[in-house]
C-alpha cells in the first residue's frame, strides 16, 4: 500500500469523524433566518456528507481496480479501500442515529 492509499484513507477517516464534530461543537451555535426552514448549519451539514459518500464512493472504485486489474493487483491496498469506507461510513451514521442521541442527554439547552 501506497503512501497515496494511506493519505486517502485517513482523509476519508477525517471527513468521516467531522461530521458528528461539527453537529455537536459548531451545528447549534449557527443562526437560521427567521422564515427559512434550513441554516448555514444544514448546508455544511450536507456538503460533509456529500463530501463523504463522494470519497466512499471513489474508495471503493479504486478498491474494485485494484482487486481486478492484474497490473495494479495489490490485495492489500484493494482490502483497505474496500473496508475503510465501510467502516467509516458505518461509524458516522451510527454515531449520529444513537451518540448524538445519548449526548444531547448531558448537553446543557
Amino acid at each position: 500500500m501506497t503512501s497515496w492509499h494511506r493519505s486517502f484513507l485517513i482523509l476519508l477517516i477525517i471527513v468521516a469523524a467531522s461530521g458528528p464534530f461539527f453537529r455537536l461543537a459548531i451545528y447549534h451555535k449557527l443562526p437560521v433566518t427567521p422564515g427559512n426552514p434550513v441554516g448555514l448549519g444544514d448546508i455544511i451539514e450536507v456538503m460533509i456528507y456529500s463530501i463523504l459518500i463522494l470519497l466512499c464512493f471513489i474508495s471503493i472504485c479504486g478498491a474494485i481496480l485494484h482487486a481486478v486489474v492484474p497490473s495494479m493487483r495489490d490485495k492489500k491496498a484493494a482490502l483497505w479501500l474496500a473496508l475503510t469506507p465501510v467502516a467509516a461510513y458505518a461509524g458516522h451514521y451510527l454515531f449520529f442515529r444513537f451518540g448524538l442521541q445519548l449526548l444531547s442527554q448531558y448537553r446543557p439547552h
